[in-house]
């Protein structure tokens, strides 16, 4: 059986989830066209969409109460994100809508415990094989920001559990 792994992330709104489907619909439809590998991948479900701060990995049950207690410190207003492209990961063969990284989301991954370089995006495509990046008109998604959520990746990790929600000050 798998592993339970944890990362915290910030929910996309939902008002957003329709423009997302029907960008990840463009997209598979641009890898039919151009007869690029499409057979094997898998699109994200909305209820997934997400954008990661800082990815834990398994924890310890006193590892993921110093992350809750580290959550709840944080010291970041609300903020406003903003879509701003289209993206792949080449080693995850992720396809993903890119996000600006304005300063206030960068404080908040960083003081999560993020020290990876940190390239805000929201997850559409997985096992995407090249990066087959379509010529579409992208929505312009925004939304205001006003906390932030620990999740929990059970099973073959295609299911989020939300475990808590921090909120930002204002």
């Amino acid at each position: 059986m798998a592993q339970s792994r944890y990362f915290f992330a910030i929910t996309v709104n939902p008002s957003h989830h329709q423009q997302l489907l029907t960008l990840q619909q463009k997209w598979l439809t641009y890898l039919v066209t151009e007869d690029l590998a499409h057979h094997h991948v898998r699109l994200i479900p909305p209820e997934n969409f997400h954008l990661t701060l800082h990815f834990l990995g398994p924890q310890t049950t006193y590892e993921l109460q110093q992350a809750k207690e580290l959550a709840r410190e944080i010291n970041v207003n609300t903020f406003i994100v903003q879509s701003d492209g289209l993206g792949y990961f080449a080693k995850a063969k992720t396809g993903y809508l890119s996000i600006q990284c304005c300063k206030s989301l960068y404080l908040l991954a960083q003081q999560l415990g993020n020290c990876e370089p940190y390239i805000p995006h929201v997850s559409l495509i997985r096992k995407l094989t090249q990066a087959a990046l379509p010529n579409v008109k992208l929505p312009l998604l925004s939304w205001q920001v006003n906390g932030f959520d620990l999740y929990c990746s059970v099973g073959n990790g295609a299911l989020y559990q939300r475990i808590e929600h921090f909120s930002l000050g204002n």
